[in-house]
Formats: C-alpha cells, structure tokens, sequence
C-alpha cells in the first residue's frame, strides 16, 4: 500500500482525536466548543493547525502564582484600606474564558 494512500485516513484520525481535545478540554464555554469544532471540521488542515496554535490556552504555572500574589496584594490593600477585599478579586463571578482573558492581561 502506498503513502499517499494513507493520507486520507491520518488526517481522518487527526481530526477525530482532536475534536475529541476540542469536546473533552475542561474549563471550556460551549459555544467555544461548538465554534472550535466547525473550524476544525470544515478547514481541513488549517483547522486542525489553527486549533493547536490558538485553541489551547496555557498561561503557565509561574503566571498564574504571579496572578495569585497580585490578587493577593490587592486584597490586603484593600482590606487594610477599610474596603471590601472581595470587590478587588478579578476573578470572582466571571466565566471561565473572561477569568483566562484576565489572569492573561495580569500576568503578560
């Protein structure tokens, strides 16, 4: 059996395990969900590369303490300021894709 003739079925086993990353990834929003997985069933290639550049959000442990100690700070500040420490936690009462847009913005 030649090469080329495999082609086909890799990308069919490439698409299907990484819709299946797109569907099982926790902390995701639905509609992101269904949004990743048109993108990687109707792009071909494109799709699939699209997704693991841009679908997988990894901000790394060392971002996320530095995000922990200011949030830590500001609430201490605001504590020993006579305010409400919960008013100044970013992530409180947000969805999962805004708590990763603001740990992001935090620790860029």
């Amino acid at each position: 059996m030649r090469v080329t003739a495999l082609i086909p079925y890799l990308h069919l086993v490439l698409v299907l395990l990484v819709s299946m990353r797109v569907l099982l990834r926790p902390y995701r929003e639905p509609a992101s969900r269904i949004a990743w997985m048109v993108v990687v069933a109707t792009l071909p290639i494109a799709g699939v590369l699209a997704y693991l550049l841009f679908g997988e959000v990894n901000i790394g442990r060392k971002r996320v303490a530095r995000m922990q100690k200011v949030v830590g700070h500001m609430q201490t500040e605001a504590a020993a300021s006579g305010l409400n420490p919960q008013r100044f936690d970013p992530i409180n009462g947000l969805s999962s894709s805004e708590t990763t847009f603001i740990v992001t913005l935090y620790c860029a």
